[in-house]
This record gives structure tokens, C-alpha cells and sequence, in this order.
């Protein structure tokens, strides 16, 4: 009898085992986590220097959960001409070649048997080719136009660039520089800047607000942001870089002072440049923290004009901008 129920324990625990098994078993093929997706990939619009490479790359781990297993991915352009796409193990880098467009970037995702589902978005790659130098006689050249930082920009980008020389003489902000009163969103050339459309306006204004620094402090910060976002209106795609005023030499022939700009002027623009979070070059940081001095870069003839670019100083600025312009 002891037997008996001995054997009757054991086959009714062997039998309780077995079922626990195989309901594991079974929940465990119900409940195997799959590869999931964590989200969409956004629309990717991405502006470049024309004829420099470019790469935008997108973690695809960041949108897919694997839940332990392995993850095999493969992709396709509906427009091989605007990039050209590599997978570098969860990584998809997408090589942006010369021109502009819009391709289709699609990401099949598998568990290296079958597709679990695709990812997709669109990749538009924009190159800025075109350039309006916006200013007043530091841009226009003053009286020496052909040895204007804009025409030494165009002859270092060379071929595939549009630069537009939008500078004019005595032009300010504010329009308060005595004897002139030249507010520069007042003027044709200002019309003419608007009306090129460029994919970058290099705005370098205020060495003239300083002449009568009193009549423009009211206005000079808000009218220049109003300045800037006037490009921004005409084309939401336009990319910003400001300058600051360069230093000017003491007694100069146009009564420009330099302490005006340097504790007023600069100080606003770049506060602004923050503010607005767009690309500055500070020009007069660059100038007076350069080894020798900066006198070589500003004109110095007979005539002692103290304000305005000589030639090395105009390619200065040129190299500047393009290095700049890199950065976009």
C-alpha cells in the first residue's frame, strides 16, 4: 500500500511538472519580445557649402528596441542622385552629393528571416550657393569698390557661387550718422539685398550709428534685429551671419570713434548674435587680439583714412566669411 502511494506522489508529480513545463513552454512562445519600433524618423533638411562633402547620419537604434535579438537593417534612395546612402551597422549615413533635392530614405528592419516593418522619411539636401554681403562702406569698399571684401569672397569661392555686393557708403542702422542719414532699410540697395533671395546674407552694419551714438541708442538694438529678421521673412531657409564693427584707428578722417563702438555697438551685436543664436564673427576681437596689431588691415595712405579695409585686411574678412560659411 505504502508503495503504491509512493509511486501514485511520484507520477503525479512527474505529471504536475510536466504540465508547468509546457505551460512555460507555451507562455513562453506567446510572450517572446519582439524587435519594436520606437518611433518615426523625422523629415531631415539639411543645407550644405556647395562642393564641400556632407553627412548626415541618423542612430537607428534610437528607433528600433531589438529586446535581445539581432537587428539586420537594409535601405534604399528613391533618388540615388542626392545622396548616397551606406548602413554602418546601426548607423545610416547619408553622403550628400553636389546639387539640392529630395529622396525617399527607406530602412527595412528584420529579425534575418522576415521584414518587421520598414522606416522611412524624406531627406532634402540644399546647397547654399548664394551670397549678399549687406553693409555700408566697410562692404561697399568705399572708394576703393574693386578691393571690397566681397570681390576677394567671390574670386576665393570661385566658379558655382553668386556673391552680391550690397554695401553702401554712410549707411547705418539707424539712419542718425550726421550730415548723411542714411538708414540703410530706407535705401534701394536694401530693396535690391531682399530681392536676391540669397541663401546667405552676411550683414555688417553699426560703424556709422557711432558718430551720434546718443540719437541711436534708443532704436539701434530693436531695428536691428527688425534688420536681420527682414531677410528671414523673404526666405525662411536663409542663413544669418553677422560681423561685428571692426575697430576704426584714432583720429581718423571720418570722426568715427572707435571707444564708441567697442563699449556700445559690439556689445549689442553680440548680444544679439546670442540672442537670435546665429553665427557671429567678431571682427574686432579678431583684430585686436592679433599678434602685431591690426593697423596693416585698416587703410593708412596718405590721405589718413583710419576706417576702412586695406587690401589684407578685405581678404581677411573674405577668409573669415568662407570659414564661416564651412560651418553651415
Amino acid at each position: 500500500m505504502k508503495m503504491k502511494r509512493a509511486i501514485s506522489a511520484i507520477m503525479l508529480i512527474v505529471m504536475l511538472f510536466s504540465l508547468a513545463a509546457a505551460a512555460v513552454a507555451c507562455d513562453g512562445g506567446k510572450e517572446q519580445p519582439q524587435i519594436q519600433k520606437l518611433g518615426d524618423i523625422e523629415d531631415i533638411t539639411k543645407g550644405y557649402f556647395a562642393g564641400e562633402e556632407n553627412t548626415v547620419s541618423v542612430k537607428l537604434s534610437d528607433y528600433v528596441n531589438g529586446n535581445g535579438k539581432t537587428v539586420y537593417y537594409s535601405s534604399a534612395s528613391s533618388d540615388p542622385t542626392v545622396a548616397d546612402i551606406i548602413l554602418e551597422g546601426d548607423v545610416l549615413k547619408a553622403k550628400l552629393k553636389k546639387g539640392e533635392g529630395t529622396t525617399t530614405v527607406t530602412v527595412t528592419v528584420s529579425d534575418g528571416e522576415s521584414e518587421v516593418f520598414a522606416l522611412s522619411f524624406d531627406l532634402t539636401a540644399k546647397t547654399y550657393s548664394s551670397i549678399a554681403c549687406v553693409g555700408d562702406s566697410l562692404t561697399a569698399g568705399h572708394s576703393w569698390p574693386q578691393e571690397a571684401y566681397p570681390v576677394y569672397l567671390a574670386e576665393k569661392l570661385g566658379e558655382g557661387y553668386t556673391v552680391g555686393q550690397f554695401g553702401m557708403n554712410g549707411a547705418s542702422i539707424t539712419g542718425t550718422n550726421p550730415n548723411l542719414f542714411l538708414k540703410y532699410t530706407e535705401q534701394e540697395v536694401y530693396t535690391d539685398s531682399i530681392s536676391a533671395n540669397a541663401d546667405v546674407v552676411v550683414i555688417m552694419l553699426g560703424t556709422n550709428d557711432s558718430k551720434d551714438w546718443n540719437a541711436a541708442k534708443p532704436n539701434f538694438k530693436n531695428w536691428y534685429i527688425e534688420l536681420i529678421v527682414s531677410y528671414q521673412a523673404q526666405n525662411p531657409d536663409v542663413k544669418i551671419i553677422l560681423v561685428s564693427a571692426p575697430p576704426t584707428m584714432e583720429n581718423n578722417k571720418f570722426g568715427i570713434p572707435n571707444s564708441f563702438i567697442k563699449d556700445f555697438i559690439c556689445p549689442i551685436q553680440r548680444q544679439v548674435a546670442e540672442e537670435l543664436e546665429l553665427p557671429l564673427i567678431d571682427l574686432r576681437e579678431i583684430m585686436e587680439s592679433r599678434e602685431g596689431g591690426y593697423e596693416d588691415l585698416i587703410r593708412g595712405d596718405a590721405a589718413f583714412d583710419g576706417v576702412h579695409f586695406s587690401v589684407e585686411g578685405a581678404k581677411l574678412l573674405a577668409d573669415l566669411v568662407i570659414a564661416e560659411l564651412k560651418k553651415l
